[in-house]
């Protein structure tokens, strides 16, 4: 299916800054990791210092006490990968944006409509995944971005439930 240049270096921007944030993000987590404090510093200090840096401060900020603590102390506690069940993870705005485009384009070559994991199958064939998105939770990440297509009146659905079926457009008027 032929795509617009326009569209093509929106999905490229949208990508390219889901893998920056990524990339902040690691860079930060590992930067806390190479810290090594002593008590010449109060934590006053400290964290006016790390709040300075918007990247640092995301991270720390998000952690709890005791993971901060440890992986500040050089303790390895927090330093080793955990064997932990997975996190659920946000879809970000880039990515939702990203994976609304890529629905209105799958849904406008199939005037039938499809479902949910029809739509992620077809996704994933054309190759319209974001990156930050992972390949077996993206039917599950196309719940919220769906839904916000419907209201906004560029999907409508039919059917209800399991049989629930997206389709492009506004759909028939209700009496």
């Amino acid at each position: 299916m032929p795509t617009s240049a326009h569209d093509l270096e929106q999905l490229f921007h949208q990508e390219l800054k889901t893998q920056d944030e990524e990339l902040r993000r690691s860079a930060a987590l590992s930067t806390l990791h190479r810290l090594r404090l002593s008590n010449r510093i109060t934590v006053e200090q400290f964290l006016n210092d790390i709040q300075r840096h918007p990247d640092l401060w995301a991270v720390a900020s998000s952690m709890g006490i005791l993971d901060l603590a440890a992986i500040l102390s050089g303790s390895g506690i927090a330093a080793a990968p955990k064997a932990e069940a997975p996190r659920r993870s946000r879809l970000t705005e880039d990515a939702k944006g990203a994976l609304k485009l890529a629905v209105v384009r799958v849904l406008t070559g199939h005037p039938e409509g499809m479902n949910r994991a029809d739509c992620a199958r077809a996704i994933l064939e054309q190759g319209l995944m974001p990156a930050s998105v992972e390949r077996a939770d993206l039917p599950e990440k196309l719940r919220q971005p769906l839904t916000e297509l419907v209201e906004e009146g560029r999907l409508h659905t039919t059917g209800q439930k399991r049989l629930m079926r997206y389709r492009s457009g506004n759909g028939p008027k209700k009496k």
